[in-house]
């Protein structure tokens, strides 16, 4: 749907001049108005998700219908599609635009400013965020520009009056304005603009101009005494703005994106801990324990699993120096979880006094196997025990405990070992 050309002309704009002039030569233009005024279609504004930001696109001129590009109530639309996303965090503008209308902008802008307490609101001017296009941008307080050159500024508003008395004199056109309303006609285009008429005109424009600057003072923290510096309708470099406090900072949107992450996440995180403190402990809790009961079956199977290669070991060490019967006493003391000193204790490993006498031995001495290259009793005992110390250690948790025995179960082993190995 293309304007009807009396509601751009007696419009009051927060737009840049040539982007205004640019529409109302298209309204003359048909082959360019198809262009700059493509329909309803415009109503839809997609945006994408990177990384929990949705990222929604603002560019062109803007308006509260779909005259344009892109309208007021669309990224309302988008704004409102967003805040319902679960996968959404945060909300990026990403801003391309001279601005629009001053009807619906700030409709738009408290819009967005209530949805900023929702999810955070960032803008970025990625090229141009002037006049309209800031109002809404400076909503979130969090204003940035993709490069030192982009535009962003032109606060301000102005209208245009078009007095087509002298080419309805030509043409032979006389129009007559009937009118109840000492205002209601006033301005109209068919007559030169009276002071009465620009009278009014300007103090609606000095209205919306207030609101204006009261509203990005708000939003961006300035002082609205200073207007002049930063409000005086003037379109500034990136720059020159960050000096003023019109922008953040300067980054590419990527890195923008980057950041966004970096402090919703951090925020989030803070904002639950502050109001539900019981229910972050509890999560955290849970989390924890079943870390760590993951972690400890892991380190349990480690354990068992070392143990296992380190008594193969040891009784690699046993069979290989002492009689089958005493290494089958040896490998049932260490099944039961006794300790070297215990097993030691029970007479089954050879003992320090020397060498073997001469003659048979009794039985359960353990008599260590003869050989022409046999090892000593005392090397054969110095090994086992080394070996056996070696077991015991990888058979030990980090908590000082048996990774595959209780204590009391343990205990009752050793007991009826002891039994068994002193019959």
């Amino acid at each position: 749907m293309q304007p009807d050309p009396t509601d751009l002309f007696g419009s009051s704009w927060a737009i840049t001049e040539d982007a205004l002039a640019g529409v109302l030569h298209a309204v003359r233009d048909k082959e360019t108005a198809s262009l700059v005024f493509p329909g309803s279609d415009a109503e839809t504004v997609p945006y994408k998700v990177d990384g929990g930001v949705a990222v929604i696109p603002v560019t062109g001129s803007l308006s509260p219908r779909s005259w344009f590009r892109q309208s007021y109530s669309g990224i309302r639309k988008s704004v409102a599609a967003a805040l319902g996303d679960d996968s959404v965090h945060a909300i990026l503008l990403d801003t391309d635009s001279p601005g629009g209308t001053v009807a619906g902008v700030y409709e738009l802008g408290e819009y967005l400013h209530e949805a900023n307490a929702l999810k955070p609101v960032y803008s970025l001017a990625n090229s141009q965020m002037t006049s309209a296009a800031y109002w809404i941008g400076s909503a979130g307080g969090r204003v940035y520009a993709s490069a030192p050159t982009a535009s962003v500024g032109s606060i301000g508003v102005l209208r245009l009056h078009m007095d087509w008395s002298k080419f309805n004199d030509k043409v032979g056109i006389t129009p007559t304005w009937l009118h109840a309303g000492a205002y209601k006609a006033l301005g109209n285009p068919d007559e030169p603009l009276s002071q009465k008429a620009r009278d009014c005109m300007q103090a609606s424009l000095d209205g919306n101009y207030r609101l204006f600057v009261e509203t990005v003072a708000q939003n961006m923290g300035l002082a609205p005494e200073k207007a002049n510096d930063w409000a005086d309708g003037q379109v500034f470099r990136a720059e020159d703005a960050l000096g003023l406090g019109l922008v953040k900072g300067i980054m590419p949107k990527e890195q923008l994106i980057k950041l966004i992450k970096e402090e919703t996440m951090g925020k989030t995180a803070k904002e639950l801990r502050a109001e539900y403190p019981e229910a972050v402990r509890e999560i955290v809790a849970s989390v924890s324990q079943d870390e760590r009961a993951k972690v400890r079956k892991e380190l349990d199977e480690a354990v068992t699993n070392a143990a296992t290669e380190s008594t193969e070991r040891v009784m690699s060490i046993v069979e290989a120096l002492l009689d089958e019967k005493a290494s089958a006493r040896i490998k049932a003391c260490v099944s039961a979880g006794l300790s070297a000193e215990q097993i030691t204790a029970l007479g089954i490993i050879p003992q320090k006094e020397g060498p073997q006498k001469d003659g048979p031995q009794q039985d359960g001495e353990g008599p260590a196997k003869q050989a022409p290259d046999a090892q000593q009793p005392e090397d054969a005992r110095a090994s086992i025990l080394q070996g056996l110390h070696a077991a015991m250690q990888d058979n030990v948790d980090p908590g000082g405990a048996r990774a595959d025995n209780a204590e009391a179960a343990r205990e009752a082993g050793i007991d009826r070992m002891v039994k068994h190995a002193t019959r």
